[in-house]
């Protein structure tokens, strides 16, 4: 699995790359770069990780940001942090509050310290009246990109997936992976706590299921989720699942995870232990399957044996017949195909001797998993 090193000063700066990033290991490196005299981005971006290299001497990246304004004026990413520490966002608001205008972004990569490769995004808006949101960082509570009435740091976790940063990272990413992952996909996006009856609505409009998983403990015991399968390559796939979450957060909703799964054959799934050994822990092979309990009361007891074996059980919406449907999920960090597929079938012996019906037995391989912390406590 790639590693790259991010240069950045900015801790939240390289927390949302290692979101974006997902599946590859994000390093962070904080060193003095030489801050160049041109006024374009792409010039600056691409000194800066020359520079990087030079001191580094590993293959990294660095970002560039600039804001610009119908006033014309113009600021690089340096400067405009300057700017709102100098005046504070209240003042920075006062003077430039109602402008329209797009922030920009340009990503320079470099793996040999002589070619670099440059990935552009942009973001239209306009400045806030006033500055909103406790979220983000350096304009985030100023700036309202365009389709929203909330400023980025309002948008919370959500920001991810509107901000401008999001087209070059993914470009990024994949340039990073080379060849990548082809064929069919499951994506699911979840959102926080909302009104489910209108989120299912979204869900319809957008052409997406919606689903509703309830989990027994944890950090987030009801996820409302979106389920949809795609084909084709991962960047094309990630591409459409950001755009899917963007509506979901143009819509209202907070977005506060996207996931992506290998269904099927794919040439690039780890069959070894070695190679799964080296995935960051955002990739991982996960089995699923539907277990009838014979009653409800029986939940604990069944719980407890499949957790012997680090499998755990969720619940869908409530079903109209009246059977106690449950799902059952296996994770396996560092394991290859072979070694995964043998865990799950510890699960499905331990089923079989408990005399519990299984339905929907399926294997998947995260690929892309931009908040594994959403089921913190969840699992042991």
């Amino acid at each position: 699995m790639k590693t790259v090193t991010f240069v950045t000063g900015n801790g939240w700066r390289h927390d949302e790359a290692k979101r974006l990033l997902s599946g590859l290991h994000v390093e962070r490196a904080r060193i003095t770069l030489a801050k160049g005299d041109s006024e374009k981005l792409e010039e600056i971006a691409t000194a800066r990780v020359l520079d990087a290299f030079r001191q580094l001497e590993t293959p990294c990246f660095i970002e560039n940001t600039g804001m610009y304004l119908e006033s014309s004026e113009a600021f690089a990413g340096a400067q405009v942090k300057q700017l709102l520490q100098e005046l504070g966002p209240a003042a920075f608001t006062a003077r430039f509050g109602g402008l329209r205008g797009v922030t920009r972004v340009v990503v320079a990569y470099t793996a040999d310290g002589r070619s670099v490769k440059l990935f552009a995004g942009e973001n239209s808006g306009s400045v806030a009246k006033e500055p909103r949101g406790e979220q983000g960082y350096g304009w985030d509570p100023v700036w309202i990109p365009d389709g929203f009435e909330r400023t980025l740091a309002e948008l919370r976790s959500s920001k991810y997936v509107v901000n401008m940063r999001l087209l070059p990272f993914l470009e990024l990413a994949a340039e990073l992976r080379g060849t990548g992952f082809e064929g069919v996909f499951e994506s699911h996006v979840t959102v926080a706590a909302c009104d489910e009856a209108a989120f299912a609505k979204t869900c319809d409009a957008l052409g997406v299921r919606a689903l509703l998983i309830s989990l027994p403990r944890g950090r987030t015991p009801r996820q409302p989720m979106t389920g949809a399968h795609h084909r084709g390559s991962l960047q094309e796939v990630l591409l459409v699942v950001h755009q899917l979450a963007r509506d979901l957060a143009q819509a209202g909703f907070e977005v506060i995870r996207t996931k992506v799964e290998a269904v099927g054959p794919h040439r690039d799934l780890p069959l070894t232990d070695d190679v799964a050994a080296r995935a960051p822990r955002t990739n991982y092979f996960e089995h699923h399957a539907k277990v009838v309990l014979p009653s409800p009361d029986s939940e604990a007891e069944v719980s407890r044996a499949f957790a012997e074996l680090g499998a755990y059980l969720s619940r869908g919406a409530p079903r109209a017949d009246g059977v106690e449907l449950r799902f059952v999920t296996l994770r396996s960090w560092g394991l290859g195909q072979a070694s995964a597929d043998a865990r799950f079938d510890q699960v499905l012996a331990l089923a079989a001797r408990l005399g519990l019906p299984l339905r929907n037995r399926a294997r998947e391989y995260t690929v892309y998993d931009s908040a594994l912390d959403v089921d913190t406590g969840w699992m042991a």
